[in-house]
């Protein structure tokens, strides 16, 4: 009884997986399970699939407009703010060409002709 918990099968001593395909002990002398056995089953948590749910194509539609039309809003606002501070930036300046003698001279002259 004592020699039988000791028998180890020679044809199989090369492989390291038991009959049922999974790796542990195949001597027999260690019944409990390997640390890798227990991370392995600690591991073993069962995933729910999340079913998102069937658009009809008008449904599809629905949601693209939504999303590019509140997409637009955003840009809008971010411009809106953007051009609301290079007023507040601008607003003392004149933005009217101020042309050097030469220039102005040249023209007097075109109109001349």
């Amino acid at each position: 009884d004592f020699l039988e918990r000791f028998a180890y099968d020679i044809g199989e001593g090369n492989n390291f997986a038991n009959k049922s395909g999974e790796f542990g002990n195949t001597s027999g002398l260690n019944t409990r399970p390997s640390p890798f056995e227990v991370w392995k089953s600690k591991q073993a948590v069962a995933k729910k699939k999340k079913e998102s749910p069937k658009l009809s194509s008008a449904q599809w539609d629905g949601l693209v407009n939504h999303l590019h039309k509140t997409n637009k809003m955003k840009e809008s606002a971010v411009m809106k703010e953007q051009n609301n501070g290079l007023a507040a930036e601008f607003s003392g300046h004149q933005f009217k060409p101020q042309m050097n003698k030469r220039s102005q001279e040249l023209m007097a002259n075109k109109r001349d002709a």
